[in-house]
């Protein structure tokens, strides 16, 4: 059995064994404020649920610039390619399911039926088998009587044409429908705001649904209790979305 004699390494080895360790730390923490930051500030583009649940964006070479953001929806101004900067025309992006923006995975509205939202994504609330977002009234700028609240005494057509003439279209258009079902039971937040819940099934769609009251008993067909609640306007939307996530 061989035994170091410490006596026998002189000053010049020591200082190299400091300084290959040194390297190697070094090494060992950049790669992992790589990893970190990788996690939060690069933006991907997902075609299917598939690629976010297996952690693979595609097409890798695609990158977005954001032409209007606030808590829950992201309007995206251009696609373009990270290695020569040219523009992805939009036609390219129908296919698109999502994209993730600062660490949060976004739904693409344009994803399906409309054109007039392919520049649209709304920021996830829950992502599994099924995917769920929820749209407030605050995310809209509308008032509790579902009126546009950014400027004074607007209506609801001058809010649909504005936003149709500019940054978000057809989504507001539908977003403010939805909000104005009569007679509907709905869901309530922590402010006590009617809220959307939207849903995905991913094991047989991309496509969203409106959870409604009849699609809420389908679904959750064992939660009596629930369903009163719900037709009191009384269920908040976090206890739909803890049920999604154990489903």
């Amino acid at each position: 059995m061989m035994y170091w004699n410490l006596k026998q390494i002189d000053m010049r080895t020591i200082k190299y064994l400091y300084f290959l360790f040194f390297c190697l730390f070094l090494a060992f923490y950049s790669s992992a404020q790589e990893k970190n930051d990788t996690s939060s500030k690069i933006n991907e583009v997902y075609t299917t649920y598939w690629g976010i649940k297996n952690n693979k964006p595609y097409p890798l070479d695609t990158d977005f610039t954001v032409k209007f953001q606030n808590n829950k929806i992201l309007v995206i101004e251009n696609f373009y390619n990270k290695n020569s900067g040219e523009k992805t025309p939009i036609m390219d992006i129908y296919n698109l399911f999502s994209i993730r923006f600062n660490g949060d995975y976004y739904y693409h509205m344009g994803n399906y039926r409309e054109k007039t939202k392919d520049r649209v994504f709304v920021k996830f609330d829950l992502i599994g088998d099924y995917c769920v977002f929820v749209i407030a009234p605050s995310d809209l700028k509308l008032d509790s009587t579902h009126q546009y609240n950014d400027r004074p005494n607007i209506t609801n057509e001058v809010a649909t044409g504005f936003f149709a003439a500019g940054l978000m279209g057809g989504f507001f258009v539908y977003m403010i429908q939805d909000f104005n079902q009569a007679n509907e039971p709905y869901f309530i937040n922590d402010q006590n705001e009617k809220v959307n819940l939207y849903y995905i099934d991913t094991k047989k769609s991309t496509n969203y649904k409106r959870m409604n009251y009849n699609k809420f008993k389908k679904v959750f067909y064992q939660e009596t209790d629930l369903h009163q609640k719900m037709r009191k306007n009384e269920l908040n939307v976090k206890e739909v979305i803890e049920l999604f996530r154990k489903k």
